[in-house]
């Protein structure tokens, strides 16, 4: 297994150093990947709504997450919180919806509201 590593804007994958756009806030590894959270709460941010990316172990980016396509405002897109359950991959959103993530391309395959 690959030693993974964070610190700000940088990802370590093994030997390697990724210099990505955002802070790292989460990373969730699974299905061979390191997929990516960045910290863009109340910040500009190029990514906002697309704040998850997922890498192979080679460093490679391999997708980024599908933005959410609910008639809302700007500021309510960006994902909060990243996790795995039981081997699903999952991202919330600010305003209260959780998404399934699918763990090959970053499409949004199921949705919960929570509130």
């Amino acid at each position: 297994m690959t030693k993974i590593s964070y610190e700000d804007n940088t990802l370590h994958i093994g030997s390697q150093k990724l210099d990505l756009p955002e802070e790292v806030d989460t990373i969730v590894e699974g299905n061979q990947l390191i997929v990516v959270l960045f910290a863009v709460m109340g910040k500009p941010s190029q990514i906002k709504h697309r704040n998850v990316w997922a890498f192979d172990e080679s460093g490679e980016k391999v997708w980024e997450i599908e933005e959410e396509s609910l008639p809302t405002a700007a500021d309510d897109k960006q994902y909060i919180y990243l996790w795995e359950d039981d081997g699903e991959l999952w991202a919330q959103c600010w305003h209260s919806h959780e998404h399934r993530i699918d763990w090959e391309t970053g499409e949004l395959i199921e949705k919960r509201h929570i509130r």
